[in-house]
């Protein structure tokens, strides 16, 4: 009996031992990562956990929830990226996956790695793993080491990304004691008895930057690319030497090729500075349901527009709120409108309240203070201005009318901008810049209480019309036109006075002018061509030509001479759509299944925004593509 007890406890203890050794080694579901079928220029979100523990905290989630997190995500069609997608969807170079989520774990704990390591294992998710390299190399053996950074980097579910040296730790800034930002404040020197002079100030900076990229690169096995600051400060805050922004902008950009500033906005649109991405820290309490919805929130709206009662869709700054059908911002507050990051044309409208000495501002194609549209309205003036990545220029003033209470509509479509108050225009078409890839619409109060009610905002959706002539297409008619497309002359034949007056009076109205080139046109026409333009003063208002399949030897010799060229794809074409080139646009004329199949394949290289489509179906599968027409006048006739 004794020995069948004995033989008895072998077993068990030999299944114990299998058992362990499988749940270690037991196969692992591949991590889901197919980009060959990816077609999304839409943009992505990030989400960011401080770490993972055994409890729930308001800082970190538990094993528990970090699950219901990643299970939630995963069951809605969420899929996982590395830094490295996102920056090469961010330079135009390729597409991300539909839902395509960045996941960052800051601060290289261990215990964050072995509790979050299984779930992503056991799902087949992808994650970046935020490492500070001074925790790296210090006695704390509750950070990850060298050896196991070394270790990490080989798996498939995890990336690499830094957070600085010692930029995590805060540095004193006074004989007393007093700490502040490492990259942001200049760090106090007890021997010397003085803040850090501009020499040491920016070698300490730059050598965070430096030692964490070299250490990273060399355990990772080649260059990191992304770089996390912690507490969303890189410089430019309030309260930080006026210095470190600078500082921070040069070095970060010599050792790294993207960066996470802010933690409140998962959504990052294309167009994004990659050297200003953002993400969404999660609270350790957080509800599946509660990370869910600030992820829908922040989407890109698929809606025809959004006013005031659309609550869900805002997000609020300082005291900003909504009181009823009102918009109410106090001095320094702002509201901006989520999801309207692709709106880059609309038209705003509005009944603006105000009190004596307020300055209202209204933004448009807002990416930071320095690249935005800004309309300014005090008790003596409407100002437009414009920022380019410097110092705001004044496009246009006029007196405002008298009265608190004004009934505004702004709007901006292509490289023009209009604005009328209480009916009346008051300045417009006025000339812009090229309009950004993205950027969101907002208000706020620059001074004073501000009320806004009866608000329409509309994105105006890229609508493309073929017509002989621009000034066949009634006035009523032209409003929701961006791209004309015409018939260009024959080689050898001038254009005439009354197609200069067209394509002057399109450009005008906001349209993009696409030239249709004559069959017959060849290689050696160019030339000529643009000679004819430029001394006509036309050639700054063409964007580029449109090709049929025959032309293509015209593509190359008008992108010499800084054309654009649009492919005119005709129904059974079967033009290599995936092989045009990176810059080139798209007029496809198929549709139904075969055309959402070619769109799928032009897409997967190439942006929404360089395909006009004629099918409503294709159009409506790919937000972003846009809808060509030929115009006709009444009777069905074209002219």
């Amino acid at each position: 009996m004794k020995k069948l007890f004995n033989g008895l406890q072998w077993v068990a203890l030999l299944g114990v031992v299998s058992g362990i050794i499988w749940l270690v080694f037991k196969p692992a579901p591949p991590v889901v990562y197919s980009p060959e079928t990816w077609s999304n220029w839409d943009g992505f979100m990030v989400l960011s956990y401080a770490g993972v523990t055994r409890d729930d905290s308001v800082t970190y989630p538990s094993s528990e929830t970090l699950i219901s997190h990643m299970e939630a995500l995963q069951s809605v069609g969420y899929n996982t990226i590395t830094p490295e997608d996102a920056l090469a969807f961010l330079e135009g170079r390729f597409p991300l996956p539909d839902k395509a989520l960045l996941i960052l774990f800051e601060g290289a704990r261990k215990e964050t790695f072995i509790r979050a390591h299984p779930v992503l294992r056991r799902l087949g998710m992808r994650a970046t793993l935020c490492v500070p390299t001074a925790s790296v190399e210090s006695w704390d053996e509750s950070r990850l080491k060298e050896r196991d950074i070394r270790k990490i980097a080989l798996m498939p579910q995890w990336n690499l990304a830094s957070m600085g040296r010692e930029a995590v730790e805060p540095v004193t800034v006074s004989e007393a004691g007093a700490k502040d930002h490492f990259l942001s404040v200049r760090k106090w020197l007890p021997k010397l008895k003085r803040l850090e002079n501009d020499e040491e100030f920016s070698q300490r900076i730059a050598g965070d930057y430096r030692a964490s990229s070299e250490l990273l690169g060399k355990l990772n096995g080649s260059p990191v690319a992304a770089y996390v600051y912690s507490f969303s400060d890189d410089g430019r805050r309030a309260g930080a030497d006026p210095l470190a922004g600078p500082l921070n902008s040069v070095n970060v950009a010599s050792f790294y090729r993207m960066a996470f500033v802010s933690a409140s906005n998962p959504y990052n649109p294309p167009g994004r500075n990659p050297y200003c991405l953002s993400r969404l820290r999660v609270g350790g309490d957080w509800s599946a349901a509660q990370v869910l919805t600030r992820l829908q929130h922040a989407r890109p709206l698929a809606v025809p527009g959004v006013g005031i009662e659309s609550a869900e869709h805002w997000s609020f700054m300082n005291g900003a709120r909504v009181m009823g059908q009102t918009l109410r911002l106090d001095s320094g507050d702002a509201a901006w409108i989520r999801g309207s990051e692709l709106w880059t044309d609309a038209e705003v409208a509005l009944v603006l309240n105000r009190s004596p000495g307020t300055v209202a501002i209204l933004y448009a194609r807002f990416i930071d203070p320095a690249n935005c549209l800004r309309l300014s309205v005090d008790e003596k003036t409407i100002r437009l201005q414009e920022s380019k990545g410097g110092g705001a220029v004044t496009l246009a003033v006029a007196p405002a009318p008298l009265g608190e209470t004004l009934k505004m509509v702004w709007r901006v479509k292509g490289l023009r901008a209009w604005v009328s108050v209480n009916g009346l225009p008051v300045f417009g078409p006025i000339p812009l810049a090229k309009p950004p890839l993205s950027g969101i619409i907002g208000f706020e109060s620059n001074r004073g209480q501000v009320s806004l009610s009866e608000l329409s905002v509309a994105p105006i959706l890229r609508q493309g019309v073929v017509a002989e002539s621009w000034g066949t297409i009634p006035d009523d008619q032209r409003h929701p036109i961006t791209e004309f497309f015409t018939p260009f002359p024959p080689a050898g034949q001038e254009i005439s006075a009354q197609q200069g007056l067209d394509y002057i009076q399109a450009v005008s109205e906001g349209a993009t002018i696409w030239p249709i080139l004559a069959t017959g046109t060849k290689d050696s026409s160019v030339e000529s061509m643009t000679a004819m333009l430029a001394a006509k003063d036309l050639k700054s208002f063409i964007k580029g030509f449109v090709l049929e399949a025959s032309q293509s030897e015209l593509a190359e010799p008008l992108r010499s001479h800084g054309f654009k060229v649009m492919h005119r794809v005709r129904a059974g074409e079967s033009a290599p759509l995936a092989a045009t080139n990176q810059t080139d646009f798209v007029w496809l004329e198929e549709g139904g299944a075969s055309g959402i199949s070619s769109a799928k394949a032009f897409l997967h290289k190439h942006s929404p925004s360089q395909l006009m489509v004629q099918d409503e179906v294709v159009m409506t599968r790919f937000p972003g593509v846009g809808k060509i027409a030929e115009w006709k006048a009444p009777g069905g006739k074209q002219p």
